[in-house]
C-alpha cells in the first residue's frame, strides 16, 4: 500500500483488504501459473484524488495489469470494508475473465460489498438501503438504456446519470441472482454474456422473457418487505499482522502518480512527469518502461521499440514488457527479440506463445536450427494449443525453407492449412505454396545448370530488365510520391544489381546493406527517370540515391522484399 492518509487508518484498510482477499482465494482458488499481486493506492483527501479520478462518479477504482494489479482509494474516510470488497470483487471477476457489462459488474461489486460475519460463515446480498431508497423515491432510467450502455456511457461516467445504473444494476443483479424464478439460470447468464452476447439479447436468450417484462418485474421486486441472502461457509480471518509503515521514496511517489496520470487526454502532462523522471535517475528502468507504453498508445511504434529496448538494458525483467517487445523487435530487431522472449520463457516455461514467438524471431534471425529447436521442444512437452498451433506452423514452415527441407515445409504447410482459422493465418497459408513452388523451381534450373543458376533469357552480362513507367495520375515528383501508400519503404544509394532468375537490387543504407528481389521486371513501377523506365546493368553502381517501396519478403528470408517501386532521387 501507497497511502497518504494516517498511518493507523492506512493499517485498518490494508487489513480490511487482507480479509477480502483471504475470503476470495478460499472462495474461487486461483488456477493462475504466476499469481500476481494487488497494489493499493489510498488518497488521504478528495482534493488529492481529484485529479487522478477517471471520470465524475469514481470513489475508488480498480485498474488491471500485467505486472501488479492496482486498486486506488479516493478517500480514506470511506467505510474500509465495503469500499474494500466492492474493489476486489472488480479485481476478481477480471482475473475470472467475465466480460460483464458495467450494469452487471457494478451490480456484483455492491453485492459482494455487503459481506459481513453470520455465525462462523459469511453473508452475501443484505439489501443496501441507501440504493433501495433512491430507487423508491427517484425517477428509473429505462433498463433497456441502462442494460446496453457501455464502459463510454454517461450512465457509467456522468455524476448526474451514474446513479442509475449503479442503483438499477445493483437491483437487477440481485433479483437474478437470489430470486428463485431467476437464480437456477443465473450462472448461464454470466456464460452467455462471458461469450460476447449482448445483454439485450442475452436476457430474453437465457430467461425467455422480454426486457419490459424484465423491467415490471424488477418494479415490482424492490417493492418488497424482505429479500433473500447467501451464506457462504468460509470466516472472515482476522489479520493481527504488525504492518510496518515507512516513508516511500520520493521517486515511486512520482512514478505512481505518473502511472495513474496516464491516460487519454493526459498524455502531455504523464510525458513531462516521465522526462523529469529520466533526468532525476537515468538509470531506473520504470521511467523508460512508461515511456514505451505511452509511445505505444500514441501509435508511435518505433519509438516505443526504443524506449522499451532501454528499459529491458537497464533491467527491467517485467513479464508485459517482455512480451511486447518481443513481439516489436521479432521483425524489425530479431536479436533483441530473441533475448526478450528467451527471459520471458524462463519466467513463464508453460507459455506455449512465448515459445512461438521466440521461433519466429530465430527464423527472421537466420536461426532455423534453433527455431526447430524451440518448436520441437514445445511439441515435446505438451505445449502446443490450438490457438498456438497456427503460429507454430508458420514458423516451423519457414524453418524448413531456410534450412532448405521442402517436403518438411510442404507437410507443416498442410497442418497449418488444417488450424487456419484467422484472416492473417489464411493469408499465410495462400501464399507460402506459390514460394515454395518459386523455391523448387529454382532448384530444378540450377541442378540443371550443374549447379549454377542460368539467366532468365541470354547470359547474365546480357540481362537488362526494363521497368515500366508509372500510372499517369502519379505525380512526378519522387521525393513526395508513394505509389503503393500502404507499403513500406527503406531510402538509401543503389550499390548493386544482382542478375538471375530472380533479379535483386542492392541498397545502402545509413546502418546496413538490404537486398530486394524483382519477381516481374515488367511489374515494377519507376519513378524519377524520364519516360517511366530504367535499364539496369549487371554489377556495382554508381551510388545513386534511391527509394525503394517494397512487399515484406516472408520471416526468415535472406533479402528484405519484393521490389513495388523504384525511386530515383
Amino acid at each position: 500500500m501507497y497511502s497518504s492518509a494516517g498511518e493507523r487508518a492506512s493499517r485498518e484498510e490494508l487489513r480490511s483488504f487482507e480479509q477480502v482477499r483471504i475470503f476470495f482465494n478460499e472462495l474461487i482458488p486461483t488456477q493462475e501459473e504466476h499469481p500476481i499481486p494487488t497494489r493499493l493506492v489510498v488518497f488521504g483527501s478528495l482534493k488529492e484524488y481529484e485529479p487522478y479520478k477517471p471520470n465524475e462518479v469514481a470513489i475508488a477504482y480498480f485498474t488491471p495489469g500485467a505486472e501488479r494489479d492496482t486498486i486506488v482509494v479516493g478517500h480514506i474516510g470511506l467505510e474500509a470494508m465495503p469500499t474494500a470488497v466492492h474493489e476486489y470483487t472488480h479485481l476478481v471477476l477480471e482475473h475470472g475473465h467475465l466480460n460483464a457489462p458495467p450494469w452487471l459488474n457494478e451490480g456484483l461489486a455492491e453485492i459482494f460489498s455487503t459481506m459481513r460475519p453470520n455465525g462462523g460463515k459469511v453473508m452475501i446480498g443484505e439489501p443496501i438501503k441507501g440504493r433501495l431508497y433512491e430507487m423508491l423515491n427517484s425517477k428509473w432510467a429505462p433498463l433497456a438504456t441502462l442494460l446496453d450502455a457501455d464502459y463510454n456511457s454517461p450512465y457509467y461516467n456522468e455524476k448526474n446519470r451514474a446513479g442509475s445504473l449503479y442503483n438499477e444494476g445493483w437491483a437487477l443483479t440481485h433479483m437474478l441472482m437470489f430470486e428463485k424464478a431467476y437464480s437456477p439460470k443465473f450462472d448461464e447468464l454470466l456464460r452467455v454474456l462471458s461469450g460476447g452476447t449482448p445483454s439485450l439479447e442475452a436476457i430474453p436468450q437465457v430467461f425467455g422473457v422480454s426486457v419490459a417484462e424484465l423491467d415490471k418485474a424488477l418494479q415490482s421486486y424492490i417493492h418488497r418487505d424482505s429479500f433473500y441472502a447467501r451464506l457462504y461457509p468460509t470466516k472472515l480471518e482476522k489479520i493481527t499482522d504488525t504492518l510496518p509503515a515507512e516513508p516511500a521514496p520520493d521517486f515511486d511517489v512520482k512514478l505512481i502518480e505518473t502511472e495513474l496520470l496516464t491516460r487519454p487526454g493526459k498524455e502531455e502532462a504523464a510525458r513531462r512527469s516521465l522526462e523529469q523522471l529520466i533526468a532525476q535517475d537515468p538509470k531506473r528502468p520504470e521511467p523508460f518502461a512508461q515511456m514505451g507504453y505511452l509511445e505505444w498508445r500514441e501509435n508511435n511504434p518505433t519509438e516505443a521499440q526504443k524506449q522499451f529496448e532501454k528499459a529491458f538494458s537497464l533491467g527491467d525483467r517485467s513479464r508485459r514488457m517482455l512480451w511486447d517487445l518481443g513481439c516489436m523487435a521479432t521483425y524489425e530487431n530479431p536479436k533483441v527479440a530473441i533475448n526478450s522472449l528467451t527471459e520471458l520463457k524462463t519466467q513463464e516455461p508453460r507459455r506455449g506463445e512465448v515459445r512461438v514467438q521466440l521461433a519466429m524471431a530465430q527464423v527472421r534471425n537466420r536461426q532455423a536450427g534453433s527455431a526447430m529447436g524451440t518448436l520441437n521442444e514445445m511439441a515435446a512437452a505438451k505445449l502446443l494449443t490450438q490457438s498456438d498451433a497456427p503460429r507454430f506452423f508458420i514458423a516451423s514452415t519457414y524453418a524448413y525453407i531456410d534450412l532448405k527441407q521442402l517436403e518438411g515445409a510442404k507437410a507443416s504447410l498442410k497442418r497449418l492449412n488444417e488450424f487456419a482459422k484467422e484472416e492473417r493465418d489464411k493469408s499465410e497459408a495462400q501464399y507460402l505454396p506459390g514460394y515454395i513452388d518459386r523455391l523448387e523451381q529454382y532448384n530444378r534450373r540450377a541442378r540443371a545448370s550443374g549447379g549454377r543458376v542460368p539467366a532468365a533469357s541470354g547470359g547474365v552480362a546480357e540481362m537488362r530488365p526494363v521497368l515500366v513507367r508509372p500510372p499517369s495520375s502519379v505525380v512526378s515528383d519522387p521525393s513526395k510520391t508513394q505509389v503503393f501508400a500502404e507499403k513500406p519503404s527503406v531510402e538509401g544509394t543503389f550499390a548493386e544489381f544482382v542478375c538471375g532468375a530472380e533479379p535483386k537490387v542492392v541498397l545502402k543504407t545509413a546502418a546496413e546493406t538490404k537486398t530486394f528481389i524483382i519477381e516481374d521486371p515488367k511489374r515494377i513501377v519507376v519513378m524519377g527517370k524520364d519516360g517511366g523506365k530504367a535499364e539496369l546493368s549487371c554489377g556495382a553502381q554508381q551510388p545513386i540515391p534511391m527509394r525503394i517501396q517494397y512487399e515484406p519478403a516472408p520471416p526468415g528470408s535472406e533479402f528484405e522484399g519484393y521490389v513495388r517501386v523504384l525511386y530515383f532521387l
